[in-house]
């Protein structure tokens, strides 16, 4: 997995430069796609965590956090877009991520209202 700094510097010398080459491009979209595996994954401990609770507030609360959290990786990923627009962003398949995020959003949304 590619580190922060490495997917900050490739972000900030695409926008700089105005060019995403194929292999920063490449190193992108594997950092996207784990992102997306790990949403998907944290959604799913969620899932088994809240089955283990009894309280309602706290189930809600925990959905609330949830919902928050992948709103933020969703703006993230909106930011990179941004900043990578004038710089060859075609090269990069951000449909899933973003897909994947809003659809997470929505259902801790269902969820938290369902135990509020």
């Amino acid at each position: 997995m590619p580190a922060v700094e490495e997917i900050e510097n490739i972000i900030s010398n695409a926008s700089q430069f105005g060019e995403l080459g194929a292999e920063q491009a490449r190193v992108l979209q594997q950092f996207l796609d784990e992102r997306q595996q790990g949403a998907l994954a944290l959604y799913n401990s969620g899932l088994v965590v809240t089955s283990q609770m009894y309280e309602r507030e706290k189930i809600a609360r925990f959905w609330q956090n949830q919902h928050e959290f992948f709103e933020a990786q969703l703006a993230v990923v909106n930011r990179f877009e941004a900043r990578l627009k004038n710089a060859g962003s075609g090269k990069l398949d951000l449909r899933p991520i973003v897909s994947t995020l809003k659809k997470l959003i929505d259902v801790c949304s269902e969820h938290y209202e369902f135990h509020a």
